[in-house]
């Protein structure tokens, strides 16, 4: 009787760490740490925290974002692993209409390359996971970072998702699966209501000069920055899970 009485209390003590690691861990807990010894933070806001109202941060006095949004992890990763990172943007799925990254050392421009969920062309580690506003990424979008792509699976890190701690040894966010054929490179969706508009990726072997017309951010985003502005101002009450309405940068 006292074994089974042992027994059982291991077995509720590991129950309940598993719940507990399932709820949200208060902001700015660190959730993890992944490549280049990048640390990723909790973005969880209580009902009487703003998004605007949270510090900027900055890398070595090179800005990386607003505390702690998607696109604050996805500019920090880039600084720390390869030196770049890429321009404002006031929602995350406009990254993917960037087209170059800037390396901090010496302000040289390099391509960034996009392609979409389904094509040929595989992500790799450093690459930007970018979701259109739509569903559960409504009204910003979503980016996260590839840290590793296999024939079955893309392991990425984030912020402002699930905000809950990794198991130990873990290095990533979540683990996506993957459909893949001789032509085509799918990420099947995580939540039901999601659209992944494909992955940005940083090419250091094309070198971009830029002319005074070139425009990172076409005409098309911003009407969809004007729709997503008014949008927020009406839902952002409404929403629990996420806290990254205003102005992303």
């Amino acid at each position: 009787m006292g074994r089974r009485s042992s027994s059982l209390l291991v077995f509720i003590s590991a129950l309940a760490c598993v719940v507990a690691s399932l709820h949200w861990s208060p902001f700015g807990t660190v959730l993890g740490t992944t490549d280049g010894n990048v640390d990723v933070y909790s973005c969880h806001l209580e009902a009487s925290q703003k998004a605007l109202d949270q510090d900027a941060n900055y890398v070595n006095g090179t800005y990386t974002g607003v505390r702690w949004q998607c696109v604050e992890l996805a500019r920090r990763y880039l600084l720390v692993n390869f030196g770049v990172v890429f321009g404002d943007v006031d929602y995350a799925f406009q990254i993917f209409d960037l087209d170059t990254v800037v390396k901090v050392a010496d302000g040289s421009n390099f391509a960034l390359n996009k392609f979409v969920n389904g094509g040929s062309v595989r992500p790799e580690r450093g690459s930007l996971l970018i979701w259109d506003p739509t569903g559960e990424m409504g009204i910003t979008g979503h980016v996260a970072v590839v840290v590793d792509a296999t024939d079955s699976y893309v392991d990425i890190v984030e912020q402002n998702v699930e905000d809950t701690i990794w198991p130990t040894g873990q290095r990533y966010s979540r683990r996506l699966k993957v459909k893949q054929n001789s032509t085509s490179y799918f990420v099947e969706k995580w939540y039901d209501e999601e659209h992944l508009l494909g992955w940005a990726t940083v090419d250091l072997a094309k070198p971009v000069v830029l002319n005074s017309t070139t425009s990172t951010l076409p005409s098309t985003s911003v009407v969809l920055s004007i729709v997503g502005i008014s949008a927020a101002v009406v839902f952002v009450v409404l929403r629990k899970r996420r806290h990254d309405y205003a102005l992303m940068r």
